[in-house]
């Protein structure tokens, strides 16, 4: 903060106060005090703020301003406080002291370090994929689509002589509908064929069987199970954080032998504030 604005919040006084100003001004240091005392330092500049706007007579309460101001480190808005009180009190007894002081607050902040630039934030990597699903595999594999498909064999090769036996059958009973006195060549016809007949009746129902079997035994019973998951013979990695030795900035000790003297208000009420820097 500069004299300037410091200037802007306490401007130039240009009235005499009230007996009312004047006791709101005491009520005000009174409480300002208190909270110093306490070390809420935001709080009693507030209250300092206020008794000078209540009683802009008294430029000693700039000096209380300036002390709360360092002791919350804010050094830059002390200066400027200090600055305004000089302008404003030229002829104050603690004028000496106030320009030692504030040429000590202007070489302490000139041998503060220069704040760190921020952290770079570099941008995450992205999540690594999600690992496979663990392998299935069906406990009698092909077996079961095996003996479907055998079945279904059985059922087609009977199919073959079931048919030809049958037109045998019908051919031989054409030739000879009472089936006597058949010719010997049709009476062999017809027995052929009902060998044959026979046949395909056995092997086609077989087959269906057997294929309905296998069928049965894919679905209800050859499910794919877990076998294990995929391989994770490595050893895992253990990630290990960086530590970075934060420097400490050094810090110079400058030596303050200028005391303000006592800030003495006449009527005002509370503990006075003096100027230890």
């Amino acid at each position: 903060m500069t004299a300037d604005a410091a200037a802007a919040q306490f401007p130039e006084c240009s009235r005499q106060p009230t007996e009312a100003d004047v006791d709101g001004a005491k009520g005000a240091h009174k409480a300002a005090t208190q909270f110093f005392e306490r070390g809420d330092y935001e709080r009693a500049i507030q209250y300092w703020r206020d008794a000078y706007g209540f009683d802009c007579s008294r430029p000693p309460l700039l000096l209380n301003i300036a002390s709360a101001y360092e002791k919350k480190n804010d050094k830059s808005a002390a200066v400027g406080i200090l600055e305004l009180f000089l302008a404003r009190a030229k002829d104050s007894p603690d004028a000496p002291s106030v320009r030692e002081k504030i040429a000590n607050l202007k070489a302490a902040i000139g041998s503060e370090p220069a704040a760190p630039p921020p952290p770079v934030e570099l941008p995450k990597p992205p999540p690594p994929p999600p690992p496979p699903p663990p392998e299935k595999e069906r406990p009698f594999g092909a077996l079961p689509w095996v003996v479907t498909g055998s079945g279904a064999t059985i059922a087609l090769i009977g199919l073959v002589p079931f048919i030809i036996g049958e037109g045998k059958q019908s051919d031989a009973e054409k030739a000879c509908a009472t089936r006597k006195g058949c010719a010997p060549e049709v009476a062999d016809q017809g027995n052929t064929g009902r060998t044959l007949s026979l046949v395909g009746t056995i092997l086609i129902p077989s087959g269906i069987v057997i294929a309905g079997g296998g069928l049965v035994w894919q679905l209800a019973f050859n499910e794919k199970q877990e076998v294990g998951a995929a391989g994770t013979g490595g050893i895992p990695l253990v990630s290990r954080g960086s530590r970075a030795g934060a420097a400490r900035p050094r810090r110079n000790a400058i030596v303050d032998e200028a005391h303000l003297a006592p800030v003495v208000l006449p009527g005002f009420q509370g503990a006075v504030v003096e100027g230890a820097f």
